[in-house]
């Protein structure tokens, strides 16, 4: 796992400093769902402190077992409201906000443990039936609506193009995101996070203008 992890981030030097990109600006989130606690200990003594779960469960059971270490927690998944509890007690950063009973049930869990929990909200950029998100029209009317809550921080806008089509159609998506991001982000100044890129595509991302990369396979190495 060593070598993956620092064959990647010379990897992401190089190829910043080569598209004038500050690197330390970049977010690195581990995407550890299904990966072993002796996997994610790899990476943190390596230095990386954000791990992405999708599943609450799993966060919550990984969250209790690693308490003692200082990890950022992301929850990145679709959002049972049943399950909210346990997200926002674990949760540093949720990227996956997208409806209302989602952002009232978190507001109200959140203020139970006296937290401010920060959230992004999730747009479906491809308009894929299979994605969770809210449309690209309906952003700025939601985002509104995100950022009336007490006990709830709107850091941003996440968003998860179509990875299985041909690539003009997938830096379209791309640039679609980035472009939502900054017409939101010069409305609101709370706005700073695009949750943007992940294996596959994080350097087109980061090229474009993503500052947070959610990579897995990358990081931990391919799954045996």
């Amino acid at each position: 796992m060593t070598k993956p992890f620092a064959d990647f981030k010379e990897d992401l030097g190089l190829f910043c400093s080569e598209n004038k990109v500050d690197n330390d600006k970049i977010s690195i989130v581990g995407v550890s769902k299904k990966k072993s606690l002796e996997d994610i200990l790899g990476l943190y003594r390596l230095g990386l402190r954000d791990f992405g779960e999708n599943y609450a469960q799993e966060l919550n059971e990984k969250s209790l077992a690693l308490d003692s270490k200082k990890i950022r927690w992301h929850f990145m998944g679709p959002i049972q409201t049943n399950k909210i509890g346990l997200i926002v007690k674990n949760s540093y950063l949720v990227h996956s906000v997208d409806r209302e009973k989602v952002l009232r049930k978190m507001d109200f869990e959140s203020k139970k443990i006296n937290k401010i929990q920060k959230v992004l909200v999730q747009v479906n950029i491809s308009g894929e039936d299979s994605k969770s998100g809210i449309l690209p029209g309906d952003a700025e009317e939601f985002i509104n609506l995100a950022d009336s809550f007490d006990n709830l921080e709107l850091n941003g806008l996440m968003f998860m193009p179509n990875i299985n089509q041909d690539k003009v159609s997938h830096i379209k998506e791309i640039k679609d995101s980035v472009n939502l991001f900054n017409d939101m982000k010069a409305k609101r100044k709370n706005i700073q996070v695009l949750s943007l890129g992940t294996s596959s595509d994080y350097k087109e991302c980061i090229k474009a203008g993503s500052n947070l990369i959610r990579v897995g396979e990358i990081l931990f190495g391919s799954r045996v």
